[in-house]
């Protein structure tokens, strides 16, 4: 069941949330670290300006894009055309809204799956979370909310039973 489809029952829920957000407030939640580092979710209305249509357009082809594993910056190309952001900045927005995508995916399969468990991995032997490397917590700590924190490139290795 190694599958990146969305047929996992609460990522397929995800995606629709996520979409219905999207076109209802013309944005997304990000998550931000404040000062006392605990990490909470902050609106980011960066369709606001879109109209229902341009709205719908960017909610699919993000969605479409996860599905089918798009490269972000094709996704960004795209979004470039919708928003009007420059190449950075339409980059930085896919990559950042596939990436939460495929952690809540990845997320719920790995709960189906019956994994309780995950190893933090990161290829760089420097930079934020370089402490967090190679340690084990459980899917439901904290912890893994950090994934999605901008400029993030860690992932979670699912801990099995055999290991």
């Amino acid at each position: 069941m190694g599958s990146s489809s969305l047929a996992v029952p609460d990522a397929c829920a995800a995606g629709k949330k996520y979409r219905d957000r999207l076109v209802r407030d013309g944005g997304s939640d990000i998550l931000v670290k404040g000062e006392d580092g605990t990490i909470c979710p902050k609106f980011h209305a960066w369709l606001a300006d879109a109209g229902p249509e341009a709205r719908e357009h960017a909610a699919d082809l993000i969605l479409s894009s996860f599905e089918a594993a798009t490269p972000f910056k094709e996704v960004g190309k795209e979004l470039r055309k919708i928003t009007g952001l420059c190449n950075r900045k339409s980059y930085a927005l896919a990559r950042r809204e596939l990436r939460r995508l495929k952690h809540e995916h990845e997320f719920s399969r790995f709960r189906v799956e019956g994994v309780r468990q995950g190893v933090w991995k990161l290829d760089l032997e420097e930079g934020t979370h370089t402490v967090l490397k190679g340690k084990i917590f459980g899917l439901d700590d904290p912890v893994w909310r950090e994934l999605d924190l901008e400029g993030c490139v860690c992932w979670c290795e699912p801990v099995t039973r055999d290991q």
